[in-house]
């Protein structure tokens, strides 16, 4: 399902026609099918680069092409001039599981001066190698098994792994580029450009009461909110002081912490998605785009339908000026998105890492402004990630990052 249209900020009840948030069985569902078919996959591609490396690394050539499966492993597409096809299977196999021939030029060589292949290979070796995209599987691995931990140890559902013939798969050449497609058809799968779930989990990442309930209403039920809490690790970040018990809870900033589970999915399982898609080999033979580019373009033309401006907003816009300094920094925010000031609409941005809340005034030095208001403005951008309010380094201090 294309959730391009999964960008609704005006609608309150837009989100819970699409989101069961509140239903435990949905959640068990995303957790066993939309991530556990991403780290059983994640097991079956590794478990090709297990075999591969034991069956290549540092053996005799002349011993590994004796079996058929690991002779197109390295020699497939191979041609009579001594280049390799791009489309072949040894080159996409070097490529993705890094398997190649130690002293490969050498070996070339004889080829060209009349030696068979038999002769070639004398005293050479295969080599298995480290790759791009291998470093990015180990990293969405990684914050799987944390993730299945987590919710393991909460009772709530219990994620397995599955087993493969690997022997059987090395075999089919189509078969191992097949499983490398259906992982990143996973990974997809599990990105919040697509998957609601996971987009409803980033949502939360920083984000006041107020607005929580504006965009998910039935999170207004104490028992919902709780449940969200407790599965996906929601704490309070930021809580201004007022005696107004309506503003100091409508206006506290709730976040995830470090070690939660939505933590790790929105700060590591998001991110390695996304930079495996901006691989050039992921790219170039599964026609990806850059999951993270996508994301940012219709979250700015999400938040410019309803950015707030005119007369009642000059007072923060004029704040954000005063005490805001230029940000030049390639990348932005939680999602590590480019910056969007290349982005030709945008008129600046800004970001300042000491300001001091007190009570409900967020200040620095002479400049001040109530920090309901300042959070209204910002609300939207919290809940795409491409803004950021959290709490400082030092008592009552306040790391922010805005767009205007």
């Amino acid at each position: 399902m294309n959730l391009g249209v999964f960008w609704s900020l005006s609608d309150s009840s837009y989100y819970d026609d699409v989101i069961k948030y509140w239903d435990e069985d949905a959640w068990r569902k995303y957790f066993s099918e939309d991530l556990g078919n991403l780290y059983r996959s994640c097991g079956e591609v590794a478990a090709i680069s297990e075999f591969l490396k034991d069956k290549v690394d540092n053996r005799l050539l002349s011993e590994v092409l004796n079996e058929e499966s690991l002779s197109k492993v390295l020699l497939g597409g191979l041609k009579e001039d001594g280049t390799y096809d791009e489309n072949g299977l040894a080159v996409f196999c070097n490529r993705f599981f890094g398997t190649w021939i130690d002293r490969f030029d050498e070996f070339i060589g004889r080829l060209k001066a009349g030696m068979s292949q038999q002769e070639a290979v004398e005293g050479l070796t295969g080599t298995c190698k480290s790759t791009a995209f291998l470093d990015a599987l180990s990293k969405v691995s990684g914050s799987l098994e944390y993730i299945v931990r987590q919710l393991d140890a909460k009772n709530f559902v219990k994620i397995e792994t599955s087993k493969i013939d690997v022997e059987e798969i090395v075999k089919d050449p189509k078969a191992i580029c097949e499983k490398v497609r259906e992982f990143i058809q996973t990974c997809l799968s599990a990105s919040p450009n697509y998957n609601p779930y996971t987009f409803f989990i980033t949502s939360l990442y920083r984000i006041t009461r107020k607005y929580l309930e504006f965009a998910y209403p039935r999170l207004k039920d104490e028992a919902t909110f709780n449940f969200i809490r407790e599965l996906l690790g929601l704490s309070e970040i930021i809580t201004p002081q007022a005696p107004n018990e309506r503003i100091v809870r409508e206006y506290t900033v709730w976040g995830f912490t470090k070690g939660s589970v939505g933590c790790e999915i929105v700060e590591n399982l998001v991110n390695s998605i996304w930079d495996l898609t901006e691989l050039d080999i992921v790219q170039k033979y599964f026609n990806v785009k850059s999951e993270r580019k996508i994301y940012l373009e219709r979250a700015i033309k999400a938040w410019e339908k309803i950015a707030p401006r005119g007369k009642d907003w000059s007072d923060v816009i004029k704040f954000i000026y005063d005490v805001g300094s230029s940000n030049y920094s390639s990348k932005w925010g939680v999602f590590r998105l480019d910056n969007p000031g290349s982005y030709p609409y945008m008129i600046d941005i800004r970001v300042h890492f000491n300001l001091t809340l007190s009570g409900i005034i967020l200040g620095w030095g002479e400049h001040t402004v109530l920090f309901t208001k300042f959070m209204d403005y910002i609300s939207p951008q919290l809940f795409l990630n491409i803004g950021l309010v959290d709490k400082g380094y030092y008592d009552k201090s306040i790391n922010w990052w805005v767009m205007l």
